[in-house]
């Protein structure tokens, strides 16, 4: 561990916050008050995973299509902080790190509607708590 912010919680890498979240899956309330969680919904094509991209600055763990074809075809999260320009090192080490969670588009060119919403049903409730749903639209 580092050294403490001066709000007096501990800095952690980003790896340490992956083992913290594993190490206390089962304790719901606990995990709601050390991460917040960021779902993206959407439609096929919308840019939920563009979104997340560009929310994380991390391109390799969101992969996105450019055609009509959907990318994501099932949840998938990754613990990181939200990204500024005028961000630091230490500053995103200091902030409570977001799990976001990525989903399969609804209206999806397969027809798997059905499916992907069981999923997103069931990979939340395992969770047990969202802080934040962002419903990415393309107009």
């Amino acid at each position: 561990m580092s050294a403490s912010s001066a709000r007096g919680s501990p800095t952690r890498t980003i790896q340490e916050y992956a083992k913290l979240f594993k190490d206390n899956q089962h304790d719901k309330e606990k995990l709601s008050q050390l991460f917040n969680v960021t779902v993206f919904i959407g439609v096929t094509g919308t840019g939920k995973s563009h979104t997340a991209q560009s929310l994380t600055g991390l391109k390799e763990k969101f992969k996105t299509s450019s055609g009509t074809e959907s990318e994501t075809l099932k949840v998938g999260s990754v613990i990181s902080h939200w990204q500024s320009q005028e961000d630091t090192e230490t500053d995103s080490r200091t902030r409570k790190p977001t799990v976001f969670i990525d989903t399969p588009g609804l209206g999806d060119t397969k027809g798997r509607d059905t499916e992907h919403i069981a999923e997103i049903v069931t990979s939340l409730k395992k969770l047990g708590f969202v802080h934040c749903f962002v419903l990415v639209l393309n107009s």
